[in-house]
This record gives structure tokens, C-alpha cells and sequence, in this order.
């Protein structure tokens, strides 16, 4: 699901098991990554930021997912309130 790879990779950084044979290593063999897409291959929408927002905090409150951190690693020159405000919450 993801064409960029961007979050592929960030994955790999954050979680890939090592003593594998493989040769990645991640920071935390043990975590659990729950991806959610909120990039087209054309780009993203404030809408479809906020939709991975709202999964996750339906994850966290409505189904006690352990959510402990998040990654947004997607830059922008634009400053949007109500990505602000998803962020905060």
C-alpha cells in the first residue's frame, strides 16, 4: 500500500527484527506498527490526514489499541488548524 515508500522505510527503521539473516535492524524488534495511509500517489488532502487521525484515535479510545506514538513525517510549507488540533488531540 505504499507507492511513495516513505513509510516503508520509516517502518523498517522503527521495527525490523534483526539476527534474521536479513541485515536490517529496527530500534524495536518487538513493536507493533499499525499502518494507515493518508498519501495517494498524487498527493493528500487535509481530509485524508484527518482520516488517519480519527482511525487512530478510534483505535486508542474505542478498541484500547496501546497507541503510543505516531509518525507524521510529511512535511509542508502550510500551516492547517485543524491538522494542529488532530495532532494535539
Amino acid at each position: 500500500m505504499d507507492d511513495q515508500v516513505h513509510g516503508t522505510i520509516t517502518a523498517g527503521i522503527v521495527g525490523a527484527v534483526g539476527n534474521n539473516g536479513i541485515g536490517v535492524v529496527g530500534v524495536n524488534w518487538g513493536v507493533k506498527i499499525m499502518p494507515c495511509r493518508a498519501f495517494l500517489p498524487d498527493g493528500g488532502t487535509t481530509a485524508s490526514t484527518l482520516g488517519c487521525f480519527d482511525f487512530i484515535i478510534d483505535q486508542k479510545v474505542n478498541h484500547g489499541v496501546n497507541v503510543r506514538v505516531i509518525n507524521n513525517s510529511w512535511g509542508s510549507y502550510a500551516f492547517d488548524p485543524s491538522i494542529k488540533a488532530a495532532v494535539d488531540a
